[in-house]
């Protein structure tokens, strides 16, 4: 559960351990919401491209390295 958090109390070894844990938990949170962001970011990215390549007018291939075909358009 990434939103516990350690009880601090006082400010010996175990307080400041407890005080990392918890800023370590904020920073894995914060990196998370970064990551969903990028990952909507991206998403948007790939059905704007997905649109271009199945509506053009243009035939589009992807072949790999090997030459075989990844994907093309109904165009193609």
């Amino acid at each position: 559960d990434m939103g516990c958090r350690v009880e601090v109390v006082g400010d010996d070894e175990a307080g400041r351990l407890a005080q990392a844990f918890n800023d370590m938990l904020e920073r894995l949170n914060e990196r998370a919401r970064e990551l969903r962001d990028m990952h909507r970011v991206v998403q948007m990215s790939e059905a704007r491209f997905r649109s271009i390549f199945e509506r053009s007018n243009t035939g589009i291939v992807f072949a790999d390295a090997a030459g075989l075909l990844i994907d093309f358009n109904p165009a193609f």
